[in-house]
């Protein structure tokens, strides 16, 4: 995902599927909420620098189970729906961030 002159390159090979669970994760107001707590805020929006965004806590698809978890799924299919132009807003990905991996995050405060 490339933004503001920024590139997160995965480490390890990726799926098609690992690619929409991400797009979800990287589109949704709770990781703006994580942005807004571990990142600086510049005009335009949020410093992506590796200083800042380092230690945002995002899910591993590549750590125990979470490939087979439903929030997976869900993700997936949140992340397909923002690529097809079907998803208009983020509350659904928000919904499944914040009752499976984020559950004391709140992005309205």
């Amino acid at each position: 995902m490339i933004e503001r002159g920024y590139a997160w390159i995965p480490k390890k090979r990726f799926s098609e599927s690992d690619y929409y669970c991400y797009l979800a994760i990287f589109s949704s107001s709770v990781f703006d909420k994580l942005l807004s707590v571990y990142s600086k805020e510049i005009l335009s929006g949020w410093d992506l620098g590796k200083k800042f965004t380092q230690s945002i806590p995002l899910p591993s698809i590549f750590m125990g189970d979470f490939k087979s978890s439903i929030a997976y799924e869900k993700l997936v299919q949140c992340g397909r729906s923002l690529s097809n132009g079907e998803l208009r807003t983020t509350a659904p990905i928000d919904d499944v961030l914040l009752s499976y991996i984020y559950p004391s995050v709140n992005p309205n405060e």
